[in-house]
């Protein structure tokens, strides 16, 4: 979820891991300064399947491989309906915790020290 993106200067950012099958051309690294809260959440619809998200401004710029076509903000809302997310904001900035392990002390104590400004809100 987070990786330094600028090691030389020790500069952490959240990082959104993208789609298995264009990995690369679906993440996405979030300022610490676009970031409202890190919201936690559960899909109802998938056996209570655990989210992570970015909370977002609403005049943020789209995410990295972010679709912006008519098509893709279609599939953006099933992606919000389906995904059970809190907020629409939510969708392009968040990721199913699946197949690894989320550790929300380690995250609340990341979050703390590189953007003590920042919540996290676990609603799960």
């Amino acid at each position: 979820m987070f990786q330094y993106v600028r090691p030389e200067n020790r500069e952490l950012f959240p990082t959104l891991g993208g789609s298995p099958l264009r990995y690369a051309a679906t993440t996405a690294h979030v300022p610490w300064t676009e970031v409202e809260a890190v919201v936690l959440w559960r899909q109802q619809t998938a056996q209570n399947l655990p989210w992570i998200g970015v909370l977002r401004p609403h005049d943020a710029p789209p995410l990295h491989g972010t679709p912006t076509s008519p098509a893709g903000k279609l599939m953006a809302g099933f992606g919000y309906a389906v995904s059970g997310a809190p907020d629409p904001r939510l969708v392009a900035a968040g990721r199913a915790v699946n197949g690894w392990r989320l550790d929300p002390d380690r995250l609340a104590a990341v979050v703390h020290r590189h953007a003590p400004g920042v919540q996290v809100r676990d609603l799960r």
